[in-house]
């Protein structure tokens, strides 16, 4: 009895079924890559905001963020703090500490910000400004430059929504969601998260 072998068609036919598997494995592995790494951002943002209300609470110092355009188109976000100059004037610089540093941020794509249910506009990266340049003649004027989201002493958030979706992406199920209102509660909100109530 003679064995029969492959012919050429089968072995080219198989061969595309092979490499059509590899592609969509390699498709499906890029997707869950894509996803994890703006999970680790997202949760990365939502530590430094927690830390930022422990620290004005603890400090008793108002904090804050506001979310800066680098030249290159990326976001960045600029944590803030209340400061006190050598006069006893206060004003808003950048938070101290490592953790709150700017490369430390992840700079991020696809980020809507809402405060008070309106959406706040994007900045370009601002000059550094000097406390001493401005008028000292109020011990409570706000200078510098102000946070778009304030984190107060007493533990108070400005209420925002904060959207983070992958770049490029039109589906809203691919959003993640950090949330905060006026008693100060703050939440993460993943993709597929309906965010009905707040937890307690």
């Amino acid at each position: 009895m003679r064995q029969r072998g492959f012919t050429l068609i089968e072995l080219l036919v198989t061969l595309v079924v092979i490499a059509i598997g590899v592609s969509l494995v390699g498709l499906n592995v890029a997707g869950s890559n894509r996803a994890l790494q703006l999970e680790n951002a997202v949760e990365a943002f939502y530590q430094r905001l927690s830390l930022a209300q422990e620290e004005a609470v603890l400090m008793n110092r108002q904090m804050g963020f506001r979310l800066r355009e680098e030249p290159s188109g990326a976001i960045r976000v600029q944590w803030l703090a209340q400061m006190f100059d050598d006069a006893g004037r206060w004003y808003w610089g950048d938070a101290p500490g490592e953790v709150f540093e700017a490369i430390n941020e992840p700079l991020l794509a696809g980020l809507v910000l809402e405060v008070e249910g309106v959406d706040a506009d994007l900045i370009e990266a601002p000059e550094p400004r000097n406390p001493d340049i401005f008028d000292g003649s109020s011990p409570h004027l706000a200078r510098g430059i102000l946070p778009q989201v304030f984190v107060l002493a007493s533990g108070e958030v400005t209420p925002f929504t904060l959207r983070i979706a992958p770049p490029d992406s039109v589906d809203e199920r691919e959003t993640h969601r950090i949330e905060g209102n006026l008693i100060g509660q703050l939440r993460w909100l993943k993709p597929g998260d309906d965010g009905r109530g707040w937890d307690e």
